[in-house]
């Protein structure tokens, strides 16, 4: 798989626990980005029926982080900035 392939399902899944219809991301993944962050000002962050899917929330964080990190990305800087400090404040709701 692509990068854009392993972080779109990233945040197809961040998507999917904001509310979100993964369909939305993938018509354009350039905005998939402005989406994510946009969903979470509008919804705030998720809930989870157990600790198990708040640790899966969590480990998909760092594997969002992880992918911005890669050489292979893609997004814009704008895109990058936003997606990380919507992860730092997602982190925070769950301190």
């Amino acid at each position: 798989m692509s990068w854009i392939d392993d972080v779109m399902d990233l945040l197809c899944r961040l998507y999917k626990d904001l509310g979100g219809d993964c369909k939305d991301l993938y018509s354009n993944p350039s905005q998939a980005p402005s989406k994510v962050v946009s969903l979470y000002g509008t919804n705030g962050p998720p809930t989870f029926p157990n600790s198990q899917a708040r640790l899966d929330f969590l480990a998909n964080l760092d594997g969002i982080e992880k992918q911005l990190q890669s050489g292979s990305n893609s997004f814009s800087d704008d895109d990058n900035s936003a997606l990380n400090a919507l992860i730092a404040d997602l982190r925070k709701d769950f301190e």
